[in-house]
């Protein structure tokens, strides 16, 4: 917090402190309403695909390393 601002926080009253708490906390109440889904939506879909892809493989080498079968990892990543 940037002790120039401490001043402010007092004018802006319970109301707004909590509301800036809010936005601190939760990032969503930020990006999500600038979010364009023509321009976001298919980058994110390949983002998302990528790294679960990646993840695939990354999990069924550390089973490996630990003596489980590489299924297993499978399994754990579908439950959580």
């Amino acid at each position: 917090m940037d002790p120039l601002d401490q001043g402010q926080d007092e004018d802006r009253g319970l109301g707004g402190r909590c509301l800036d708490l809010v936005k601190r906390r939760l990032p969503v109440t930020q990006w999500l309403p600038k979010y364009q889904p023509r321009q976001d939506l298919l980058p994110d879909i390949i983002a998302g695909l990528t790294v679960g892809l990646c993840n695939i493989p990354e999990g069924m080498s550390y089973a490996i390393i630990g003596n489980l079968q590489p299924q297993v990892t499978l399994i754990i990543r579908e439950k959580t």
